[in-house]
């Protein structure tokens, strides 16, 4: 059935949208494997879990882990009652959660980047001096300056090196101070 529909999109790659699964692409055509979609759709799932799934499943669970256990019951329902017990938290998990999806996405759209910058917005309102700079560093005067620079973005990986450099700078911050986001920000 693919491609005998008019204007039907097709998962053969044609498309220049900067996403994980395209860079799979452009390293496995480096390599000699450009062919082989097993290679690239390989190549693809093992970026999307190095760089993001992974790391943020893990951080999450760290977490989680590092808080004494109730009632000795497993990691998952630990890390329910500990999502219950803490909803703002909760809530900025849900959000990175959908940044991460969506930057995993295979067919991240151009405009997908606007998305990712509203969960950005949401992320970035708890984060210390330090990640604030950083994170402005990368999302801002980074795009600015090679716009300054006449670099062209469409057809290029920089808006997915800016999104996933955004998203280690939240991860980490996640990481080093997950204790933080739990009392900031609360009123009493």
């Amino acid at each position: 059935m693919g491609g005998k529909i008019p204007d039907q999109h097709l998962v053969d790659l044609f498309e220049i949208n900067p996403s994980l699964l395209l860079a799979a692409r452009d390293l496995m055509d480096h390599a000699g494997l450009g062919d082989s979609k097993a290679a690239t759709f390989a190549t693809y799932a093992c970026a999307a879990l190095a760089l993001v799934l992974v790391p943020f499943a893990l951080s999450i669970l760290r977490v989680v882990a590092s808080q004494p256990a109730q009632d000795g019951g497993s990691l998952l329902a630990r890390l329910d009652r500990w999502l219950i017990d803490h909803p703002r938290v909760a809530m900025r998990i849900t959000v990175f959660a959908m940044f991460a999806l969506y930057l995993s996405s295979p067919r991240l759209k151009e405009y997908a980047f606007f998305e990712l910058a509203l969960y950005a917005a949401i992320l970035v309102v708890d984060l210390p001096a330090l990640s604030l700079a950083a994170f402005l560093a990368v999302g801002l005067a980074f795009p600015a300056l090679i716009s300054i620079l006449g670099t062209a973005f469409e057809g290029s990986f920089i808006l997915l090196i800016i999104a996933l450099t955004s998203f280690w700078i939240l991860l980490l911050d996640f990481r080093a101070e997950p204790r933080r986001l739990q009392t900031d920000g609360v009123q009493s």
